[in-house]
């Protein structure tokens, strides 16, 4: 999974990389390889000019950090899944460094069947990936 800010894509290349105040500009700044290090933007844009499939997961654009996205069911929309693999990247048990690419969501409090909007959301902040070993 690569994560690469919008930025990227609105932008082209700038003949120097750097801005006039230093600063590196916005459509230059490292995407994200999930489980490597920064990938140049150059990089970032390669890799998304060559797929026929692309999923937008919102980020606040100071931080990076993932935005929510939300549903009230049991069953893991695939956007929220996507979220929760975004935001956490591993396995959250301790100790396990499995990619979250290969994890299920788990619900930290468990669904209300019942009442579900009494507790147990199927929303980003109530899941968590955790591999099968782990679950």
């Amino acid at each position: 999974m690569v994560t690469v800010p919008v930025l990227h894509l609105l932008t082209s290349p700038t003949s120097t990389g750097e801005a006039s105040t230093g600063e590196v500009p916005a459509g230059e700044v490292p995407a994200e390889l999930t489980g490597l290090a920064p990938i140049p933007a150059d990089a970032a844009r390669q890799i998304v000019s060559t797929q026929s499939v692309l999923y937008r997961i919102l980020t606040d654009p100071l931080t990076g950090t993932v935005l929510d996205e939300t549903a009230q069911t049991y069953t893991i929309p695939a956007n929220v899944r996507r979220t929760v693999t975004a935001k956490h990247k591993q396995c959250a048990a301790p100790g396990c460094t499995r990619t979250a690419l290969r994890c299920q969501a788990d619900h930290i409090l468990p669904f209300n069947h019942l009442l579900p909007t009494q507790g147990g959301l199927t929303v980003p902040e109530n899941l968590q990936p955790l591999c099968q070993p782990c679950h």
